[in-house]
């Protein structure tokens, strides 16, 4: 693990989860490495250290976390997947040629909700395609 035990102990503790082996390992993949991972990223990832960790238990624990808030799905409009453990209000660029997803901030005051008036917004996703600064380069 690259994050000291105690600290991803308090974090699940924070949001009533019970800590175990496979949730402490999947927590700190997923804090260390903001690269919103699909589930068998994750798996993949955690098969060098826990070698009899099955794929159940990674979709389980991810299944758990996004129950209890400590993960967010991202929508990119394809089959698989991925996850955020960012909870910050803030956008997402896939690249077209590379598949990356990259976070950018977004100001939530600037966000001009008006033309909506009666609606109850509960949740705002910014999610963008283009070609990223090092594809548009290599082209």
């Amino acid at each position: 693990m690259e994050l000291e035990v105690t600290y991803l102990k308090d974090y699940l503790q924070k949001y009533e989860v019970k800590p175990s082996t496979i949730r402490l390992l999947v927590l700190d993949y997923l804090l260390c490495r903001r690269t919103h991972p699909t589930a068998e990223e994750v798996y993949r990832a955690l098969l060098s250290q826990l070698p009899a960790v099955s794929r159940a238990s990674v979709y389980n624990t991810l299944d758990l976390f996004l129950s209890k808030g400590i993960l967010k799905t991202v929508s990119t409009g394809e089959r698989e997947t991925r996850y955020d453990i960012d909870g910050s209000f803030h956008g997402h660029f896939q690249c077209e040629v590379c598949g990356k997803l990259y976070d950018f901030h977004v100001n939530p005051e600037k966000i001009d909700l008006g033309e909506l008036g009666g609606f109850v917004v509960k949740t705002r996703e910014i999610y963008c395609r283009g070609i990223c600064p090092h594809c548009r380069q290599n082209q």
